[in-house]
């Protein structure tokens, strides 16, 4: 039988709750329960759910009484966690301590906070073309658009950045491209000044030097433009939750808040796609033969663009 727990914990948003690293109560509704074991044969779940300001994973380790519990939530079912929004290998990560039943309702709509707004106009960066004609459209002429797609704007972004660590590392490169009505429209990218320094590591992975940021813009001076490329846009990431608590703690510095909803195309992959060896952007683009420069900005979103069409081919609906 399903069991509930007692919480006068107030509830925080998901796209607010993978900036903390504390104890956060979450509620929303369920995408997927995987149930795993571990090298010493203990079952653990790994728990994907939604409030429509994010997605977030939660590994769950049960007792044995609670095992039946989770092995009977679906797809659909409102839920409410308390656990403790961590970080592993510098990305968020979510251990769940307790989980219970709620009514999420189906109009729920999360409220606006106030800040700056997008400006009329592009100051800085503008958004652009891409440059290879063969990747403006990423149908062939046979294939179809998911009527989902149809009547929506998505910007699919990537970062690059200084290191992993959300909260005090810096972005120095973005990379975006736009897609309307399930076609590739234009694209967005520039170098950032981080005002830090690149660490040679960073570099080798990256391949961003100081000496490509130095005279770049810092990201007070391009985050309007950014703003204003994205207002009204589903977001889409792949392991979303870094790139957006990257974005979010950056706009937050400017005076902006990014309430934009988001999709991620990691978690998507995971419910979709299921025996790969990992969910990794190349090895999933590898499946679906996307080629593509690995780790730089711009690459890495049009990469992942095409990545997300492809899923939403196979899904044939938006995962909200």
């Amino acid at each position: 039988s399903y069991i509930s727990y007692d919480t006068n914990d107030v509830a925080v948003y998901i796209a607010d709750a993978v900036n903390l690293r504390s104890a956060v109560t979450v509620c929303g509704i369920i995408t997927e329960v995987i149930k795993r074991t571990n090298d010493k044969g203990k079952d653990w779940f790994l728990i994907s759910f939604t409030d429509k300001t994010g997605n977030l994973s939660g590994h769950y380790f049960p007792r044995k009484d609670k095992v039946k519990f989770v092995e009977a939530l679906k797809e659909g079912d409102g839920v409410i966690f308390d656990g403790e929004m961590e970080e592993y290998n510098g990305r968020p990560s979510y251990r769940i301590n307790n989980i219970g039943l709620c009514d999420f309702p189906a109009d729920f709509v999360p409220e606006r906070k106030e800040g700056k707004k997008a400006p009329a106009n592009y100051k800085n960066i503008f958004p652009q073309e891409l440059q290879d004609a063969t990747q403006i459209n990423v149908f062939k002429q046979d294939d179809f658009i998911p009527d989902c797609l149809m009547g929506k704007t998505f910007v699919v972004f990537d970062v690059e950045t200084t290191g992993l660590d959300v909260l005090n590392d810096r972005i120095t490169e973005i990379g975006a491209v736009k897609i309307v009505d399930g076609e590739i429209k234009d694209c967005f990218t520039t170098l950032i000044n981080p005002q830090v320094n690149i660490s040679e590591k960073i570099t080798s992975i990256t391949g961003i030097t100081n000496e490509m940021v130095a005279d770049k813009p810092v990201f007070s001076e391009i985050c309007s433009d950014f703003y204003k490329y994205v207002e009204n846009a589903i977001l889409v990431a792949h392991n979303a939750n870094f790139d957006i608590s990257m974005m979010k703690n950056h706009y937050l510095r400017e005076g902006y808040y990014l309430e934009n909803s988001y999709l991620d195309t990691l978690e998507i992959s995971r419910n979709t796609l299921k025996g790969l060896k990992n969910y990794q952007l190349n090895t999933v683009c590898d499946y679906f033969e996307i080629q593509f420069l690995h780790h730089r900005a711009l690459s890495d979103a049009h990469a992942t663009a095409k990545l997300f069409i492809e899923l939403i081919k196979l899904k044939k609906c938006l995962p909200f």
